[in-house]
């Protein structure tokens, strides 16, 4: 909240008086702020580097991603740590990529300058953060100056991006699939270019099994890890089915992410297998496009039908009933007869009771309310939306970096696709209950 009312007066909307109920209140997080507000830090001013050159980037890059692995982020699990460095890298990169962009919409950077990031020598940090300023300057300058500005700058890099793509380093492509994607949604960048690096174009408003179009290793993988459950004497208790869910399938996910996996225990199995079971799953599972543990439902015998076991105590790696996004989100792969007939068994009651509660709430509404996170925040707002479609707006403000002012969230572009989403997946199924 503390944040919120710093953007809050730097949008105007703060009187004298609420400022002096902030000096007057109880809260030290809001006091704090009023300090902010009367002595704003020359970082909150916005300005960006006026001199840009390949060696002050590298340098500050370097130094920036030193203390980052130097960073021990404690208290995490190892997988939230390498997250959040990722995250750290990414910032500075951006920070980087926006004053290289700035200097070039602006004619700041030099032809020496140019000519340095493009050299043999450079570091691919480098390179990833000139390829961001390049996606920065065009992306200004349709905002700014309108398309022809901006056609005529991506003309002139066209050749820089594609020959960074030639390089063939996994973090350098990871930064221009993203600038060929957006650039193409702006109508800057043609089908050609993308095709020349393989860049596929996903719609993040479509059914994911349209996205198993562009996909359909994944599929084939899924079935063979179905066939192999049935043939595997060990895995008795598990169902010949795997579902295929997460990132890749709902199209924002990298090229070289994860895919997600899921699987099902029989009814009747007793729960005392329970470590036996992960542990082969762990061990017979994970290969391939599937690197992770399989994500486990256990089923128990309901009133009409199966139903997904929830634990009182949730197990790591065990979905719980309300895990709708999977049930209704994934690809199912296996025998067609078992596949309808599962879903038959469990996925019925999910559509016909009203009287089920979870956790002491209505569990319909949990079951669209995962429906709709799993719709709108994961796939648009876990970077899915930014990795796809150029800025349409956001909150630029001195202390807009409080609330992650540029986040999707704030973007029109993404309320667009969000209340699509929203409408076609999670309100007319709350309608027609």
């Amino acid at each position: 909240m503390a944040d919120a009312l710093l953007v809050a007066h730097d949008l105007g909307y703060l009187t004298e008086a609420d400022i002096g109920l902030m000096r007057a209140s109880e809260d030290a997080d809001i006091r704090a702020a009023v300090n902010a507000i009367d002595t704003p830090s020359p970082l909150h001013e916005g300005g960006l580097v006026p001199v840009i050159s390949y060696y002050e980037v590298g340098s500050a890059l370097r130094r920036e991603f030193a203390a980052i692995e130097a960073d021990p982020r404690e208290g995490v699990t190892p997988k939230r740590a390498a997250w959040l460095a990722r995250e750290a890298k990414r910032r500075a990169l951006s920070f980087w990529g926006a004053a290289i962009g700035d200097a070039i919409r602006e004619g700041r950077l030099s032809a020496d300058a140019e000519a340095d990031f493009l050299a043999d020598f450079v570091a691919n940090h480098c390179r990833q953060a000139f390829a961001e300023g390049i996606r920065c300057a065009i992306e200004s300058a349709a905002r700014i100056e309108g398309f022809t500005a901006a056609a005529a700058l991506y003309a002139r890099y066209r050749e820089v991006l594609l020959k960074f793509w030639r390089i063939n380093d996994a973090e350098l492509r990871k930064t221009l699939r993203v600038i060929f994607r957006r650039l193409y949604r702006l109508g800057i960048a043609e089908l050609g270019a993308l095709a020349q690096c393989q860049i596929g174009v996903y719609d993040l408003a479509r059914p994911v099994s349209e996205n198993m179009v562009a996909t359909p290793e994944l599929l084939e993988e899924a079935r063979q890890m179905a066939a192999m459950i049935a043939a595997d004497a060990e895995l008795s208790a598990v169902l010949p089915v795997c579902l295929v869910f997460g990132s890749r399938l709902k199209g924002y996910g990298e090229e070289d992410a994860d895919a997600d996996l899921a699987v099902f225990v029989r009814a009747g199995t007793p729960y005392a297998r329970m470590y036996e079971i992960t542990d082969m799953l762990n061990t017979k599972l994970v290969h391939g496009m599937f690197r992770g543990a399989p994500l486990v439902f256990w089923l128990d015998h309901g009133e009409e039908g199966l139903r997904v076991h929830d634990f009182s105590d949730p197990q790591a790696g065990y979905a719980q009933s309300y895990c709708t996004h999977v049930l209704f989100g994934a690809v199912w792969a296996g025998e067609e007869a078992i596949v309808r007939h599962l879903r038959e068994q469990l996925l019925l009651s999910y559509l016909r009771r009203t009287d089920i509660r979870v956790e002491d709430q209505n569990a319909r509404m949990v079951w669209l309310c995962e429906m709709e996170r799993d719709a709108l925040l994961y796939r648009l707002l876990h970077y899915g939306y930014a990795r796809f479609f150029p800025s349409r707006g956001g909150i630029e403000t001195p202390f807009s970096f409080c609330i992650e002012g540029q986040s999707a969230f704030y973007d029109p572009g993404y309320r667009e696709l969000a209340s699509r989403l929203y409408l076609r997946r999670v309100f007319l199924p709350i309608a027609g209950q």
